[in-house]
């Protein structure tokens, strides 16, 4: 039996909870709980010089459950330490469910971390790896750490793009992940509202949030304000309700000027298909004596609304076929 201290740690986002073993198996601590932070690791590290100082250790075997990477800190700092490797450090990272099949080896006992850092000790004791831990090349940390980094910015335009879909297309600005932008996306009211503000007032405020860095705030304001969520307007076509120019003149006027963020502005032909329901359900249909839209009517509609500005007009529904 070699004559190693064992030191099991359970890791979560706040904590490192420790446990100590002598050789054997006994318990030397059975539980200290330490920061998960620079702070934290200085107190863990007493902790073990005193454990190998008053003990006759040979050694030590630090073990970690790989949990994300809320271990890697710890690891880090552990493998750099000179004090620490005087006594022969050798860190080991076990498969969580390496620890989980190990568990089953005992009685069945509650998820407590108090007790999972004994367990994660107790295997390695009793089941050393092959091969302990060493710490990666810088090369391949930046590797790997830009690996991720690219992954998390594909996860988060799949995000911006249920958001506004027209964002990376329209770039605002010339890095999504620039500063401006982020505060844009994080800090800000909506992209919509945003985009309803006037363009001089958006080319202020976009200016004094980049510090005033940007060269041209009223390009990066226009194109801002085209890329809120797209939005098709409608309007039904209701005889003796809607039907009438000017209610259409009006409504193309308010979509052209107020909504920036509309794409396209249907005009929809009023139906009778819905009588029948109405009927079923024991109901008069009030527009049973109404008819349909004539297409002239229609063609007259849409021309009133590109007059007005409105995006990309179409219309569509039934019409009227007119008598011999």
């Amino acid at each position: 039996m070699h004559n190693r201290l064992q030191v099991g740690i359970d890791f979560s986002q706040k904590r490192a909870d420790f446990c100590l073993l002598f050789p054997e198996g006994q318990p030397l601590e059975s539980h200290v709980a330490f920061d998960n932070s620079y702070l934290g690791y200085s107190g863990a590290k007493q902790l073990l010089l005193d454990a190998l100082d008053d003990n006759a250790f040979d050694g030590i075997d630090v073990s970690g459950e790989a949990t994300g990477y809320l271990w890697l800190p710890f690891f880090l700092q552990l493998a750099a330490d000179p004090e620490l490797k005087l006594h022969d450090l050798r860190l080991h990272l076990l498969n969580p469910r390496w620890v989980k099949w190990f568990k089953k080896c005992f009685a069945e006992d509650h998820k407590c971390d108090a007790k999972d850092a004994f367990y994660i000790a107790e295997r390695t004791r009793t089941r050393r790896p092959d091969n302990p831990w060493v710490p990666p090349e810088c090369l391949a940390l930046r590797f790997h750490i830009v690996q991720n980094l690219a992954r998390e910015k594909c996860y988060f335009s799949t995000f911006l793009f249920l958001k506004a879909s027209a964002y990376r297309r329209m770039q605002p600005f010339s890095n999504v992940f620039g500063v401006t932008s982020g505060l844009i996306l994080t800090q800000q009211p909506s992209l919509d509202d945003l985009a309803a503000l006037p363009v001089q007032d958006l080319a202020t405020q976009l200016y004094d949030l980049s510090d005033h860095h940007l060269p041209d705030p009223l390009e990066n304001a226009r194109k801002l304000g085209k890329s809120g969520r797209p939005v098709w307007v409608r309007t039904p076509i209701i005889p003796g309700h809607t039907d009438t120019i000017e209610n259409v003149r009006a409504v193309a006027r308010f979509v052209a000027q107020e909504m920036p963020d509309a794409e396209r502005y249907d005009l929809l032909a009023f139906n009778n298909l819905c009588s029948a329901q109405y009927e079923r359900l024991g109901m008069e249909f009030p527009l049973k004596e109404a008819e349909l839209v004539r297409k002239e009517e229609m063609e007259a509609f849409k021309a009133a609304a590109v007059e007005e500005g409105a995006p990309n007009v179409h219309w569509s529904g039934a019409t009227r076929l007119e008598e011999e």
